[in-house]
């Protein structure tokens, strides 16, 4: 299954700045839905009068689309609770991308690798408060504390589970398909682009 999530804000909200984070948004919803269910969970905000959901059958991914690597990716050892799962992002986003993109909106797309007994819906904010070289930190001192703001449009496409459940801390957090970049125009159809046509977002243009 995959969920598709389009937040509408008002058009005096600035999309990347006033903390509409995206995963507060997406968070509660797949606790309500059981975040098991889902293969794919994606979400964008942006200017309009209402807020929609969708819930559909994952599209598989198109075999002719040219794999893109990702930005970075980290394969960790510790728990996820812990200070040094976060550094361990922090440290490898640094080395991938010194200098963060200039102010301005960013697509995210995240993919976990976790053992069958892990819910990897608790490891979104831990992940996106360690993308701190990427996103950018207004206070160097709270590393922990991005602009993640910016990012608006998200992306859960495939957290697999493989390996021994009994180390569901280990797994391996990449910046997905795409990376970090800056995202399309937003009127541009993304956020459900993993659902088949009649699940998708019914938009309000």
């Amino acid at each position: 299954m995959a969920l598709a999530l389009d937040v509408g804000l008002a058009d005096r909200i600035v999309l990347t700045r006033g903390s509409h984070d995206l995963d507060n948004y997406l968070f509660p919803l797949t606790r309500t839905f059981r975040a098991s269910r889902f293969d794919a969970v994606l979400a964008r905000k942006r200017h309009a009068a209402s807020s929609t959901i969708a819930i559909g059958p994952a599209m598989p991914a198109d075999p002719d689309r040219a794999e893109v690597p990702p930005l970075l990716s980290v394969l960790t050892s510790v728990s996820a609770t812990s200070a040094e799962w976060k550094e361990a992002i922090h440290q490898a986003c640094r080395a991938a991308k010194p200098e963060p993109d200039p102010d301005g909106p960013l697509q995210l797309k995240l993919c976990f690798r976790l053992s069958a007994g892990r819910n990897w819906s608790t490891l979104w904010k831990p992940a996106i408060d360690a993308l701190g070289p990427l996103l950018g930190m207004p206070d160097p001192g709270r590393p922990y504390r991005p602009n993640d703001d910016r990012i608006v449009d998200l992306a859960d496409p495939d957290h697999s589970r493989a390996g021994d459940p009994t180390r569901a801390e280990r797994g391996a957090v990449c910046t997905g398909q795409r990376g970090v970049t800056a995202v399309p125009p937003a009127d541009e159809d993304s956020a459900g682009e993993l659902l088949p046509e009649e699940a998708r977002l019914v938009r309000d243009e």
